[in-house]
């Protein structure tokens, strides 16, 4: 995506709808980038800049390529805390109830529950995990 391109046809006047038709980009994902240039201090009454000058003012809102920090790795640093939440012990506590702590007490977790179930079956071996599945019913008598 050329976001020069997209500064570039709203300077000129072309609406939101047009810019995202004429570049196949959803209509959010335009204005968004424009908000960002507004932000910046540009505007459709100043004149625009060059296109090398335009660019550097508007590195900042190109992705970065950074991605986000795989689940295991945000919850490394605090897997003996929860383990010590979700223990055996008598003040143990669901997983669920231990993810709203962990996420509350270190605000820079940004993994998901599902993402911490993910990882909890990575640190418990297999025969330390509960299971939910229901014992064989032979010893429940049916009626005939």
């Amino acid at each position: 995506m050329n976001i020069y391109e997209i500064i570039r046809r709203w300077h000129s006047g072309h609406s939101i709808s047009a810019i995202s038709k004429t570049l196949n980009l959803d209509r959010k994902t335009v204005r968004r980038y424009i908000q960002s240039a507004q932000t910046t201090g540009l505007s459709r009454e100043a004149a625009l800049p060059e296109e090398a000058d335009l660019l550097a003012l508007l590195q900042a809102l190109s992705p970065s390529g950074e991605r986000q920090k795989p689940a295991a790795e945000q919850f490394e640093p605090y897997r003996e805390e929860i383990l010590g939440l979700t223990g055996d012990g008598q003040d143990s506590i669901t997983l669920k109830s231990a993810w709203q702590v962990i996420t509350y007490r270190h605000p820079e977790i940004t993994a998901s529950y599902s993402s911490l179930k993910r990882v909890m079956r990575a640190w418990t071996p297999s025969a330390t995990r509960p299971t939910w599945r229901h014992a064989p019913s032979a010893a429940i008598p049916t009626k005939r």
